[in-house]
């Protein structure tokens, strides 16, 4: 009890200097705005929300102001920073929304008994809200740091770790901006922490949050889409920790059942008619609209049964009590890849929560992509030069299989 006491204590004398130097400093720039992004998001976030802020054309759009406040009516809402403001906006939403909550409870509470409590919402302070939200929200980036070095190592690691990363200089650096990276790294964090809990012990909830916390990093900045592959990866690894017991240590045909299964579900997931309709790097074929409904049961047929012999087959040759050890250990992986496949849905549904925009709307039913946010993402992605590449390459891929895609 008294090491645990001990360890409490230096963990939040620890948070407290990291939540110190992030605080400090706050108006280091006496509110001139220094930074270009933090003047952009300045003006959007002081805009979202209010009506007397809509363009022109999503008047035009919306004659009908009871539209204006629901909140995924992509072409209507106050809330779409495409509707008070005519230029591009490729952040994610998520930030925007908790630093305009924030603004607003500050507003409504007023703590500091100003005359105008209005007065945190407006363009000339609102950035210092942004500020302070990314130094609490780095702060607990610090606490989940620990975490993680608790549960892979130990308290020491864990607490030397959130230490190193408390007097770290960029984090303070960029807390002291009001940007999306701040929080978006906060979200990566949870993700990342849901993922080592996935390798160590393997219960659901470590998934649903690794699904809400991912959909909330895209929502934050859709680059962090690569996260995703840490989930598989600390999947595998709780499976390969809680292999059969002489099974050796290299490659064993008893994972065929595994490895057809993971296929299979990535291609039915791929093949969906939404990921084919509507996915923003697939290229239009040639196939007339009758020529796809007339193969489309074959392409059908071929999927399915594929997938079930990826999957049978290999579970066929475990019959036998000598293979009981094995039987179990596929069972596990099976409500693995369940429980896989259901956080990446689960992302989905709280990316399409925190960054309604992404989508056409105007209600949460309807999942077609907003060809304005698309159009964005690609002219941004066209702008870097790496990016760019890599992006070329996957609709290379993308097009050799355009065709069986379209048949499914």
């Amino acid at each position: 009890m008294k090491r645990f006491l001990g360890s409490l204590v230096i963990l939040l004398g620890i948070l407290w200097v990291a939540l110190l130097f992030r605080l400090v400093g706050l108006n280091w720039d006496d509110y001139s705005r220094l930074h270009p992004d933090e003047r952009f998001m300045n003006g959007i976030v002081e805009r979202i929300g209010e009506e007397r802020r809509l363009t022109d054309r999503a008047r035009e759009r919306c004659p009908d102001p009871a539209s204006h406040h629901q909140y995924f009516n992509t072409s209507c809402s106050v809330l779409n920073p495409s509707n008070i403001d005519d230029g591009s906006y490729v952040y994610g939403t998520l930030p925007l929304f908790i630093v305009r909550g924030v603004a607003q409870n500050l507003a409504l509470l007023n703590p500091w008994n100003l005359e105008d409590p209005n007065l945190w919402t407006h363009y000339d302070t609102i950035h210092l809200v942004g500020r302070f939200s990314n130094a609490v929200a780095d702060t607990l980036s610090a606490l989940l740091i620990f975490l993680m070095g608790w549960r892979l190592f130990s308290v020491r690691h864990g607490l030397l770790a959130a230490a190193l990363y408390a007097a770290a200089v960029l984090p303070i650096q960029l807390s002291h901006f009001w940007t999306v990276d701040t929080m978006s790294h906060l979200f990566f964090l949870v993700a990342f922490y849901a993922a080592v809990e996935v390798s160590r012990n393997n219960r659901p909830w470590w998934y649903v949050l690794f699904g809400l916390a991912l959909g909330a990093a895209l929502a934050s900045r859709v680059n962090l889409a690569p996260t995703a592959i840490l989930l598989p990866l600390a999947a595998w690894l709780y499976l390969d920790r809680h292999r059969v017991p002489g099974a050796g240590g290299g490659w064993h045909w008893h994972y065929l059942p595994f490895i057809g299964a993971t296929l299979w579900g990535g291609i039915l997931l791929y093949s969906t008619p939404w990921v084919i309709d509507h996915a923003p790097l697939l290229p239009d074929t040639p196939l007339s609209d009758a020529q796809a409904n007339d193969l489309r049961p074959v392409a059908l047929i071929m999927v399915l049964g594929l997938g079930g012999v990826a999957i049978l087959l290999p579970l066929a040759a475990l019959r036998g009590p000598e293979h009981a050890p094995w039987r179990g250990w596929w069972l596990r992986a099976l409500s693995t890849i369940a429980l896989c496949f259901g956080a990446a849905a689960l992302s989905v549904v709280s990316f399409r929560v925190f960054q309604p925009y992404a989508f056409a709307g105007p209600t949460f039913a309807d999942w077609d992509l907003n060809p304005e946010w698309v159009r964005e993402i690609q002219e941004v992605s066209e702008k870097k030069p790496l990016p760019h590449r890599w992006l070329a390459a996957l609709r290379a891929v993308v097009r050799a299989h355009a065709l069986r895609l379209r048949l499914v």
